[in-house]
């Protein structure tokens, strides 16, 4: 079966394999003059911009550094951008052609917060809905230092032409805890593998996998121009897509979530129902998420953990129980983590940042960055 060919250079860098961060800014801002902020983002702003070609070639410089013992070679500093519903109507046009149904009706509309059980727009952060909300910016790095220095420097950029509805930034945990989550379990193990950019191990006993046991999907789930999944099969390629625009291929929509995770009450319910069942608190959690905290499934690692098989990624994916872990979260802002269903940005191409908005011109500057 054959894979697709991805344009990684109009991609944007944080949409397939994540910008290389320790460190992200969300900007979120209002357009205050549409006309200066166009001129400013094509003179200044788009060949910033990180593609995915970009971000690939940084992690294997990282890989190849890291093999050898050597560490990282500079700080690497990214920068996404996205628009929302109102900010595509304000650039473009009340005509602009119209795109998901739950991006163009809004994260605060009714039929949204009742699907993802949000609360009311009334229990939403103060801040966060107290202006109009155009587009944001994701600012990536190292360490705080740096993305704040970023980050002032594009808003020195932009000056008045935009005006910061709410920003947020967040780290990494550090040390032991790193790269992990808040409730102290390896993260992204069950990430899935796409096809056209996950390598694929063993093309001839398992052309379909990447990583032993890693399901490759079909960039349509994440990209616009591409095949989607086959409804009907799950490894053969889904119908030709369907885009409102041809500006649309290789961009994706973005969610953002703010979530409180309540860390102690999970870690004491499992304490008490360990002690009352007579058992290790952390054998019950590992049961109940399917994993140990290391990331070595219960699967293979019933009874203790087994961290060199938390590191074998050949055997650590190669498990077919896909168990979720259910935390117990209360949303408490607005939807706006990338989610093919429930945008409130679209990351637009990076070759069509700079559209047709106006007496603005394509420009494909920014695919080569």
């Amino acid at each position: 079966m054959g894979h697709p060919i991805l344009d990684l250079g109009a991609i944007q860098g944080d949409v397939l394999d994540g910008l290389s961060k320790n460190v992200e800014n969300f900007i979120f801002f209002k357009i205050v003059n549409p006309t200066f902020f166009r001129e400013f983002v094509k003179q200044h702003v788009i060949a910033r911009i990180i593609s995915a070609q970009k971000t690939r070639e940084w992690k294997l410089t990282i890989a190849q550094r890291n093999a050898r013992g050597h560490g990282r070679a500079q700080s690497f500093q990214g920068l996404n951008l996205g628009f929302t519903k109102d900010g595509l109507t304000l650039l473009i046009g009340e005509g602009r052609p119209k795109l998901d149904g739950a991006f163009e009706k809004g994260a605060d509309h009714p039929d949204t917060t009742a699907a993802l059980h949000d609360p009311p727009k009334s229990h939403w952060l103060a801040r966060f809905v107290s202006e109009r909300i155009d587009g944001l910016f994701l600012v990536t790095g190292p360490d705080r230092p740096s993305v704040a220095l970023h980050s002032n420097q594009l808003l020195s950029i932009l000056g008045a032409s935009i005006k910061v509805a709410y920003s947020e930034m967040g780290s990494t945990r550090q040390g032991a805890e790193r790269g992990h989550e808040h409730f102290g379990f390896l993260d992204g193990v069950s990430q899935p593998g796409i096809r056209g950019l996950t390598p694929v191990s063993d093309p001839r006993r398992r052309p379909n996998e990447g990583l032993p046991g890693q399901d490759l999907i079909w960039p349509g789930e994440f990209d616009f121009g591409y095949p989607g999944q086959n409804p009907e099969h799950p490894t053969n390629e889904g119908p030709p897509p369907q885009m409102a625009a041809s500006w649309v291929r290789n961009g994706s929509f973005m969610v953002f979530r703010r979530l409180e995770q309540k860390v102690p009450e999970f870690r004491r319910y499992v304490r008490e129902q360990a002690a009352r069942l007579g058992m290790d608190p952390e054998l019950l959690a590992a049961r109940m998420v399917g994993r140990w905290k290391s990331g070595a499934p219960m699967e293979l690692a019933p009874r203790r953990d087994d961290r060199a098989l938390s590191r074998d990624q050949d055997r650590n994916k190669n498990v077919r129980t896909r168990r979720i872990f259910a935390r117990c979260t209360r949303v408490t802002m607005r939807p706006a983590a990338r989610h093919r269903r429930r945008g409130t940005a679209l990351f637009v191409p990076v070759s069509h940042l700079v559209l047709t908005w106006g007496r603005m011109k394509p420009s494909r500057r920014a695919a080569t960055v």
